[in-house]
């Protein structure tokens, strides 16, 4: 049974009215329709990651932003896009500059009403009260730079009145919905609406060159008619043969989560297979969003902090490496294999895995909101588990040694003064089982160090 090494910390919304995105200009500079397919299988979805770039930049002062908030958003990206081996990398943050720079993605913070606006890479425009409440949206508009449509492409809609109402099943009174949203097909327009068949051989069939162009996206108009689950909050599509499309036929199956349509953002959660190979054929064709990629070897460098590269030095004390929230993270123990290792550079080369291994010391999920625990510790290697299962960057440094430590348990699982103190010889503490051998519970681990340093961890240890 794998042990479940978690660092600790501290931190149903009910509502009926649809709320809905409000997306701004969402043309690109390249063309959408070129990137259309079929196939929707999970081989193309995936491949040789991608890595991009990104930027933010602050142009509002009514509230004040700290770094913790732009690292949340790229978390949230990462979250999101990794499933597509499309990967984001921070590379900090500017007050009062819009300048954008040409090798990143440019997210830019304003002050402006609306959510947000997609252009190009250079001008991904958000809402401050979006970029602090509704990370979802910022999904929505980077899928858009990545070359996805909205779900409902081409097909308008309009509102008017049911025959036979229809009942929100989970609302506590029953509401009836008397009026609500169906499709609108406009005379003349030059839209192309998705029909809902999926029967390639059916006259009706568009879905590889209408709508999204994405065939395994769910044909949909815009804001669908949804109800809320009052347990969760979360939305779900009401059916009425009433709603057709222009065939006629009934939307059935709408996929109201999906994060490319306009329903309850909160809420949107998902990206189809489908969506995935689209973004990668795009990412693939079109130099503008090839130029804001970088390598996968800068998800292994840290975005602040300095690695101790000798002797004492004070300053990498007070400013470990930290690393980017958004990844599963195992940093396993290392050790130089020689002592031709004494003269190589610390960390080691993402492409040099000529060290020595062991166990994971510890760890850190995705969802992990304690940023600055994130760091790169001594005599560690980084395993980020979206990648791929090699430890890389193994940071051996022979100049700073654990001597001593001490291994405090809470033992009522809290902060309080009810505790047992073991203390650990250099022999103990550099263990690399150590925190794998302990019991569950919350401990406090101190590690004292040659040049009169010392570093502290909290964690709590699941066996399960």
């Amino acid at each position: 049974m794998r042990n479940l090494l978690l660092v600790l910390f501290f931190s149903p919304l009910y509502f009926y009215a649809q709320s809905s995105i409000n997306c701004g200009n969402t043309n690109s500079i390249y063309g959408k329709k070129s990137y259309h397919t079929g196939s929707t299988g999970v081989s193309l979805a995936s491949g040789d990651p991608f890595v991009f770039n990104i930027y933010f930049h602050n142009e509002q002062d009514i509230i004040e932003l700290t770094e913790n908030d732009y690292l949340r958003a790229v978390a949230y990206l990462n979250q999101v896009y990794n499933q597509f081996d499309i990967f984001f990398k921070y590379r900090g943050f500017v007050e009062d500059d819009p300048t954008p720079l040409t090798n990143m993605f440019n997210i830019l913070v304003r002050e402006t009403a609306g959510d947000g606006s997609a252009l190009t890479p250079n001008f991904i425009n958000i809402s401050y009260t979006t970029f602090l409440s509704d990370l979802p949206i910022i999904s929505h508009e980077v899928g858009h730079i990545l070359g996805l449509s909205h779900t409902f492409q081409g097909s308008p809609r309009t509102e008017s009145t049911f025959v036979d109402p229809l009942t929100c099943e989970f609302d506590p009174v029953g509401t009836q919905r008397e009026t609500g949203y169906f499709f609108e097909d406009l005379p003349g327009d030059d839209l192309d609406a998705e029909n809902v068949t999926r029967d390639t051989s059916s006259p009706d069939y568009n879905a590889a060159i209408a709508g999204d162009f994405v065939v395994d996206t769910p044909a949909t108009f815009q804001e669908p008619n949804v109800c809320s689950d009052p347990s969760t909050g979360i939305s779900y599509y009401i059916y009425s043969d009433e709603v057709v499309d222009e065939t006629g036929t009934p939307y059935l199956d709408i996929d109201v989560r999906n994060i490319m349509s306009y329903n309850e953002f909160q809420y949107l959660d998902n990206l189809t297979i489908g969506q995935g190979v689209r973004m990668r054929e795009t990412i693939a064709n079109e130099t503008i969003l090839q130029d804001r990629l970088t390598t996968i070897e800068s998800l292994y460098e840290p975005y602040s902090g300095i690695y101790r590269t000798c002797c004492w030095q004070p300053e990498a004390n007070e400013n470990p490496p930290r690393f980017q929230p958004g990844f599963d993270y195992e940093f396993v123990a290392c050790s130089d294999s020689s002592i031709l290792s004494l003269g190589r550079p610390l960390p080691w080369p993402y492409d040099d895995l000529t060290f020595n291994t062991g166990d994971v010391v510890y760890s850190f999920p995705s969802d992990y909101d304690v940023y600055e625990d994130i760091v790169h510790l001594n005599n560690t290697a980084i395993r980020i588990v979206q990648l791929e299962e090699t430890p890389r960057r193994c940071y051996s440094n022979l100049a700073k040694n654990a001597n001593s430590g001490t291994i405090v348990k809470f033992n009522d699982g809290v902060f309080n003064a009810n505790v047992t103190a073991t203390a650990k010889d250099s022999l103990g503490i550099n263990d690399p089982n150590l925190v794998n051998n302990l019991e569950n519970g919350l401990f406090l681990i101190e590690t004292n160090f040659d040049d009169g340093t010392q570093d502290q961890k909290v964690i709590l240890k699941d066996n399960e």
